[in-house]
């Protein structure tokens, strides 16, 4: 009878744990935040500014003071009044040289689009990608794209 309670406490906690790290497996960060579809960009504050909010009227209004280190994702870029990157929830931050924008990688991309991180089968491919290497290595290029044996000291032979 106590291994039947045990076994009901233990299940349904399995369960939930699975569940939260298929959620985890799934996020792709970079940085301090989590990418998201959308997304074109990410804002670094470096010291403190302003961050702003749109009111219900379409006002920009001063919403909180972020500090040097926090970022922010961007979704768009507006030219008005020298610029204000638009982070998603009407928040807005403009433009000035105590940000630094970056933009994601040709990776970082692809591991959002495809929304899996943790098998290889699914990373995207890059032109570094490794090739299958032949078991018989003695006849291999080499730079000036002729062949050179294999010392005998290294062979099995």
């Amino acid at each position: 009878m106590k291994n039947l309670i045990i076994a009901a406490l233990i299940f349904p906690a399995l369960l939930i744990t699975t569940a939260i790290l298929a959620e985890a497996s799934t996020k792709v960060m970079w940085g301090k935040t989590e990418s998201r579809n959308g997304q074109i960009g990410k804002v670094t504050v470096l010291c403190t500014t302003q961050l702003y909010q749109k009111d219900h009227e379409g006002i920009l209004r001063h919403s909180h003071w972020p500090i040097g280190g926090e970022e922010f994702r961007v979704y768009s870029f507006s030219g008005h009044d020298g610029g204000y990157y638009e982070g998603g929830g009407s928040l807005y931050i403009k433009k000035s040289t105590v940000l630094k924008y970056e933009t994601p990688s040709k990776f970082k991309i692809a591991l959002l689009k495809n929304n899996t991180v943790d098998e290889k089968s699914s990373l995207p491919k890059t032109k570094n990608e490794r090739l299958p290497v032949a078991e018989d290595m003695s006849n291999a290029p080499i730079s000036n794209g002729q062949t050179s044996p294999i010392s005998n000291e290294f062979t099995d032979k």
